[in-house]
């Protein structure tokens, strides 16, 4: 199984900062978890519309962008630390931007294709809280 962690911030200010990603890729095994890639970037050059949630958005997409392209055939867990963008994909969260919307849409196809939306939200001072599988195609159209 794979497990992919996904972080994105926007400094020195939010909104209008620079907004950069990162993820990291892990393979998971019963002896334990060796990482597999890590990639990062610049998400948005200063501007209005480089945000914290662009940059999170962004690093969400360029994992599983580099999931579909290296390592299909294994299981999939998906964790960050944006509340925002893990519950949209959960359907705990509507998505009402049309930016998120536009950001959304084949992360949530991806998602629906593995069966489920990512199952975590790793918060920043607590572990995980894990998320059960659903559809909720409803709240994305």
């Amino acid at each position: 199984m794979l497990r992919v962690f996904f972080d994105g911030l926007c400094e020195p200010k939010n909104p209008g900062g620079v907004a950069c990603y990162g993820f990291v890729v892990y393979d998971k095994s019963a002896v334990g978890e060796r990482k597999v890639f890590e990639g990062y970037g610049v998400a948005a050059e200063p501007g209005p519309d480089s945000t914290h949630n662009v940059a999170e958005y962004t690093g969400l997409i360029r994992s599983i962008e580099w999931v579909l392209a290296n390592q299909t055939d294994k299981g999939l867990e998906i964790l960050g630390d944006s509340q925002l963008v893990i519950r949209q994909l959960t359907g705990e969260y509507k998505v009402r931007s049309p930016e998120s919307l536009l950001s959304m849409s084949w992360p949530f196809r991806f998602c629906k294709r593995l069966n489920g939306p990512p199952s975590g939200y790793l918060a920043r001072k607590i572990l995980s809280l894990m998320n059960s599988p659903r559809s909720h195609t409803e709240n994305i159209a």
